[in-house]
This record gives C-alpha cells, structure tokens and sequence, in this order.
C-alpha cells in the first residue's frame, strides 16, 4: 500500500510540477516579447503594484521574476516534504528488517544501497507514469503557452532530476535518522532469543 502511495504522489506532482513549470516558462517568455505596439494599460487583470518604481516593461518583469520564482520554489518544496515523508516512513517501519538483515551478515552499506535502490524504483516508477499523464494533460495547456512546447524537454528533466535528488536524500536521510544501526542489530538478537 505504502509503495503504491509512493508511486501516486510522485506521479500526480510530476503532473502538476511540470504543468506549473510550463506555464512559468511561458509567462516568463511572453514578457521578453515586444509586443509592437504601447501595451500601456492593457491588461485583462489588474495588478496592484506601485508600477512608479518599475518604469518599463524590463524592471517589471524584473519584479515579478523573482515572485514567480518563489512560488515555483515553494511548490517544490513543499511536494518534496511530502514524498520524503512518505519515503521515510516507510523506511522506518522497516527498522527490524535491516535488523536482522545486518545480524544474518549483510554489510551496512549493502542494506543503506537496498534502501536507497527500492526507493529509487519506486519513484522512477512514478516518474515514469507522472511522465505519461504530464505529456498527455500538458496538451490541454498548449493554447496558454506562448513559445514553449507542451512537452518541453527541460522542464520534464528538470522535475525528474528534483525528483530523484528528493527520493535519495530521503531514503539515505530516512536510514540514517532511525535508530542507530548497533541498536537495529541488538533488536533484531532480542528477537532471535
């Protein structure tokens, strides 16, 4: 159960991070694009911005940049809490289980690589997946793109590179977090007895 919770949520963001990210890169190029004629007050929304410190178009694009980018950041960091946690839960329910595993002979780097290679799988599995479902819904936001492809290619590596970074500090993060390995061990004799 936890495993296909793990796949989900790493597909399901990979639709939605690579989506925002497209629309971000459409933004930012529409607003390097002169328009040829004065786009003085033509806008379909207002913005409230004291626009006297940001005379042209290239300091309010400067301006607003940054905030762009800020919630990009934030929306990433937020889903990479997320699968982190999932992660290292599941990781940590499996403290015995490296227990034992460590006192029948296996190397603590053999069971940290383990660790650290199924959470990979599973999240290449929902890459994979959030792949697909991203390249099929993004075609539904071709008519908001200015300039960018549906598909564009750096900004799905870019969502899976953030992914597996995410997916390996975690499980890595989640090992290392638990009880100590010496204890894992004791536990896991405890057991035996």
């Amino acid at each position: 159960m936890q495993n296909a919770l793990i796949v989900a949520q790493v597909a399901v963001s990979m639709v939605l991070l690579v989506g925002a990210g497209l629309l971000l890169a459409s933004f930012y190029r529409s607003q390097t694009v002169d328009p040829g004629y004065r786009a003085n007050h033509v806008l379909s929304a207002e913005a409230f911005t004291n626009f006297s410190k940001y005379p042209d178009i290239g300091a309010q694009l400067r301006f607003y940049q940054p905030v762009l980018e800020v919630f990009a950041a934030l929306a990433l960091l937020v889903t990479m809490a997320g699968i982190t946690g999932v992660i290292a839960t599941s990781v940590s329910q499996r403290t015995q289980e490296f227990g034992v595993r460590i006192v029948l002979g296996a190397s603590r780097g053999r069971v940290l690589g383990q660790v650290i290679g199924r959470g990979l799988t599973l999240v290449a599995i929902g890459l994979a997946i959030g792949a697909a479902a991203s390249a099929a819904s993004t075609r539904a936001l071709s008519a908001y793109l200015f300039d960018t492809a549906p598909t564009d290619p750096a900004t799905f590596v870019a969502v899976a590179v953030s992914f597996v970074l995410a997916a390996a500090v975690a499980c890595a993060g989640a090992r290392m977090a638990g009880d100590d390995r010496r204890s894992d061990a004791g536990a896991a004799r405890r057991l035996g007895h």
